[in-house]
């Protein structure tokens, strides 16, 4: 069963993802970066599957890692030492931040992953075309270039592969490979350029007023998706305007608040984060209750 929030239209679809990634770079406390990195990786996980999982290990874990260590090793501010090596101090208030800015990039790398594969090329057209038609047209062709540039990649690998054999080569060799394989890549991304303008030109673009055809209609389960993600929205938004969301990490970390308000604050977002996730779900279950009745 493929995703069920490609079955949306763009529009509801974009909101929520729109949201999420929006308030993972915007929202830097720890609940709120905890919040933001669980829904990101279950989530992804659900839509993407094994990719999400590789893209995880492969880039997310490492930047963590990465984020972690620089700021704790390099942040001098802060007033609690936990420990040090040799004559630097490792300082509390260093090592929250540090957890905190590598779980809101690394969240917001694994939501640009489900938006991408929720709204595809197409849908950003579809979406955008409105406001800046040229500039959507160009976005657009950008980012389906990018694919079809991995895939040429991957066959010109292939082909070398089978040309030159899998065995280890010297770094000569390596890097005659490696240019001569950028200028196979290049002259293939020339020549695309020159027959895609050819093929816009042939169809008069640019020739007279602009019409599309619209392929998406809202339906019940749009405006239901829409108006969910506007009423968790607006409560988020006033939560994080009261400062909810603000978090005080020098020269002394503040104590997490857990009050009534606080702990409103936080379900609102964690249910606004998860609606993708929950969708999903929906979609799944009624997917295998529908099998099962077959």
């Amino acid at each position: 069963m493929k995703n069920v929030l490609n079955n949306y239209h763009p529009f509801a679809a974009f909101l929520p993802f729109a949201a999420a990634i929006v308030f993972s770079m915007l929202s830097f406390h720890p609940v709120y970066s905890a919040i933001s990195l669980l829904c990101s990786i279950v989530t992804a996980l659900k839509i993407n599957g094994t990719k999400a999982l590789q893209l995880t290990l492969r880039f997310c874990l490492p930047i963590f890692l990465l984020t972690v260590l620089i700021n704790t090793a390099f942040n001098k501010n802060g007033m609690t030492v936990l420990f040090y090596v040799g004559d630097r101090p490792i300082l509390y208030e260093g090592l929250l931040f540090g957890l905190c800015s590598a779980a809101a990039l690394s969240s917001v790398l694994l939501w640009f992953s489900c938006y991408s594969t929720i709204i595809d090329s197409e849908k950003f057209l579809f979406l955008t075309s409105r406001i800046s038609p040229t500039a959507a047209l160009l976005v657009s062709m950008t980012l389906g270039q990018i694919t079809l540039m991995r895939k040429k990649i991957e066959e010109i690998d292939d082909a070398q592969t089978g040309i030159y054999g899998e065995e280890r080569k010297e770094f000569k060799q390596k890097l005659r490979l490696a240019m001569l394989k950028i200028s196979v890549l290049l002259s293939w991304s020339m020549e695309d350029s020159v027959q895609t303008a050819d093929s816009m030109h042939s169809r008069g673009y640019g020739t007279g007023r602009m019409t599309k055809m619209n392929p998406y209609v809202f339906s019940k389960k749009d405006y239901w998706l829409l108006s969910t993600t506007v009423l968790l929205l607006t409560p988020t938004l006033l939560f994080i305007m009261a400062g909810k969301a603000t978090f005080v990490f020098y020269p002394i970390t503040e104590s997490v608040q857990f009050d009534a308000i606080s702990i409103a604050a936080y379900l609102f977002y964690f249910i606004l984060l998860a609606l993708p996730l929950l969708v999903e779900m929906k979609g799944a279950v009624k997917w295998h209750y529908y099998i099962s009745k077959v």
